[in-house]
C-alpha cells in the first residue's frame, strides 16, 4: 500500500516558490540588495536557498544578477542585462 503523500514535509515546491519570488523582487526593485531568508529560519536554509536561486538564475540564463553569499543577498542591475544582451553601455 503506498504512504499518502504529506506536503507539510519536504519536496512541496517551498522553497523554489520563495526562490522565484526573491527574484521577482530583485526584478522589481533594481540595485537594491535583497536579503533572502528561508521558511525554516536556520542558516543551513538560508544558505541553501541562496543556492537555489543561484541554480535557477543559471539554468534560466538570467542576466544582471549579483550573489552576495557573505549577507546571502541578491540584487539586480539591468543595465547588465542591456549591455550583455545588446552591447549598450
Amino acid at each position: 500500500m503506498e504512504k499518502p503523500i504529506n506536503f507539510e514535509m519536504r519536496r512541496t515546491g517551498k522553497s523554489t516558490s520563495q526562490a522565484l519570488s526573491y527574484i521577482s523582487t530583485a526584478i522589481n526593485n533594481p540595485n537594491k540588495e535583497v536579503r533572502l531568508l528561508d521558511h525554516h529560519s536556520t542558516r543551513k536554509a538560508n544558505r541553501h536557498l541562496l543556492n537555489t536561486v543561484n541554480d535557477i538564475i543559471g539554468r534560466l540564463e538570467l542576466v544582471g544578477f549579483t550573489i552576495n553569499s557573505t549577507h546571502n543577498s541578491i540584487s539586480y542591475d539591468p543595465k547588465e542585462l542591456f549591455h550583455k544582451t545588446w552591447g549598450f553601455k
